[in-house]
């Protein structure tokens, strides 16, 4: 009697234990996959990684998502503001092989492989843990050492490298660039991490480890190689299975065309009119969009609105105001204040 309950109870135990990954005081909760499988536009291969370590999918949600909010942030002043009508992929924010898409492409691929590297870091993803360091963190005090953990990048631009890859056929003119700049937004990250060493009692730094930069520094980082994209021309090789890339500049002293360079953004086609809707290309237009006066950049509305002119608008925003806790009973009293904002937004 007592083996039969002995067995009862442990199969009770697993029975729960099963239970209790997918439900937390009777609230359901997504099974692992669930992300991987209803997340729109993702590719067969794309969801195949995902599923493959645990804990890898809430990791790329998690990237997918802090990439393009610093997307919308870089550009929310932009004629072209990481949106395109009728989104229906993480991945479809700016018309393919543009200027843009070149920088959303990048910035995805360091966001990924930084929120990656992170959880390899917090042990959320089983396959990895902290990346070991062999080189002395600076020449002149070879006495350092590396200590701690430290974030692996390397493990996390592998996992972004392959799911950003896995988006297009391969041997494709768009495969091609996308292959580039996923290289650029990566190595970005790899160049920017930040050495953090901690204190002796003397002074003196008696451990380091690399840590990563706030991402939006990285965003501003690939945001400036986007300023300076340059245009290629994908070439096919002479066995015909595969291309590579050139510029439209010839070397000074040689007849043939140069290669792009590693550290910059490429793209194929001239990125078209962001001024007006057009269905075709799914742009949305800048009618109805907020501008500013006078300020001589994108954010200018005669920029923004692209000489359309623009509505100015009065608006009184109510809000409290010099709020203090003298009420006997102690509750906070506030008076309401009115502020006048102006607003302009295009026509």
């Amino acid at each position: 009697m007592t083996k039969l309950n002995f067995t009862l109870g442990v199969a009770l135990v697993i029975l729960v234990t099963r239970l209790n990954s997918y439900s937390v005081i009777g609230s359901k909760m997504p099974r692992p996959s669930l992300w991987c499988d209803k997340a729109r536009g993702l590719s067969d291969g794309q969801r195949k990684l995902c599923r493959k370590v645990p804990g890898l999918q809430t990791a790329i949600k998690k990237g997918i998502e802090k990439g393009l909010s610093e997307c919308e942030r870089e550009f929310m002043w932009n004629r072209w503001n990481c949106t395109l009508l009728g989104e229906k992929s993480f991945f479809q924010r700016a018309p393919d092989n543009t200027q843009e898409a070149a920088f959303t492409t990048a910035l995805l691929s360091a966001a990924l492989a930084y929120n990656v590297a992170l959880a390899c870091t917090e042990k959320d993803v089983t396959e990895c843990s902290c990346e070991e360091v062999k080189r002395q963190p600076f020449r002149e005090q070879s006495t350092w050492k590396w200590k701690g953990c430290s974030v692996n990048v390397g493990f996390g631009s592998s996992i972004a490298g392959r799911f950003m890859l896995s988006y297009r056929s391969n041997n494709t003119q768009s495969s091609i660039i996308d292959k580039h700049n996923v290289r650029v937004g990566l190595e970005v990250l790899k160049e920017n991490r930040v050495v953090k060493c901690t204190m002796g009692k003397r002074g003196n730094a008696k451990a380091c480890r690399l840590t990563l930069p706030p991402l939006h520094k990285i965003s501003r980082l690939i945001k400036s190689k986007y300023n300076k994209a340059t245009k290629v021309v994908a070439i096919k090789r002479r066995n015909k299975q595969s291309f590579f890339l050139r510029t439209n500049e010839r070397h000074t002293y040689k007849s043939n065309f140069k290669r792009p360079m590693k550290s910059e953004l490429v793209f194929l086609s001239h990125s078209p009119s962001y001024c007006y809707r057009q269905d075709k290309y799914r742009i949305p237009g800048t009618r109805g969009r907020k501008c500013r006066r006078n300020t001589l950049r994108e954010d200018d509305c005669s920029l923004m609105c692209c000489g359309r002119g623009y509505n100015r608008n009065v608006l009184h925003k109510k809000r409290f105001c010099s709020c203090s806790n003298a009420a006997e009973d102690g509750q906070c009293q506030c008076k309401v204040c009115t502020d006048v904002v102006i607003e302009n937004t295009c026509l």
